[in-house]
């Protein structure tokens, strides 16, 4: 539909100084009141066939993720670092997903503050991503995050690599504790 922009804007304004001395001790500053001229926009809707993961990003977007983590092992959670660059709503976008979180638990994403102007539309963000594995696995699937690109009126998906970790055995293995016990019913010894 159509969007009607328009208003006015306040700025402060410093006055110049006749005399340099009094300069460097008071500023006069005076309140400037500007007008916006009216702005239509036509907003178009976005097309069907949206994929599954999109999520209302638009614009151009690139992501990578990392982690300090060294290995994995059974419900230890690890911190995946996911950033995602580009231009668009890149300030609104939610954090990409996990392509396949079958063998991971999941905790709510952290978005790091970006500690820069979030009215722009080029940039980076950044995100925490908690989780842990709940079942054995040897790497951290990748990330993806799916967007319209109103350059080529498309929706496209970009994918991070996952991140290949070593499988570390827990210091418990509740399922060699459980077979040690069997055996002390059987065997009337408890052996390692």
């Amino acid at each position: 539909g159509e969007v009607t922009a328009a208003g006015t804007v306040t700025a402060r304004a410093t006055l110049p100084e006749a005399d340099p001395l009094i300069a460097n001790f008071i500023r006069s500053e005076v309140l400037v009141e500007m007008s916006i001229p009216e702005v239509k926009i036509t907003a178009q809707e976005l097309p069907e066939g949206a994929p599954a993961s999109f999520t209302n990003a638009v614009g151009e977007f690139r992501i990578s993720s990392s982690t300090d983590a060294r290995d994995l092992s059974a419900n230890e959670p690890i911190t995946v670092k996911i950033k995602v660059t580009g231009t668009g709503n890149i300030h609104s976008i939610a954090c990409p997903a996990l392509t396949d979180a079958s063998n991971w638990k999941l905790y709510p994403p952290n978005k790091l503050d970006p500690g820069q102007n979030t009215r722009t539309i080029q940039g980076t963000v950044e995100f925490q991503q908690m989780l842990r594995p709940i079942a054995q696995t040897d790497a951290i699937p990748p990330f993806d995050l799916s967007f319209f690109d109103p350059s080529t009126q498309q929706y496209k998906t970009v994918t991070t690599a996952p991140i290949p970790l070593e499988w570390k055995a827990s210091a418990i293995n509740i399922q060699s504790i459980i077979q040690q016990i069997i055996c002390i019913g059987e065997c009337g010894m408890l052996t390692f």
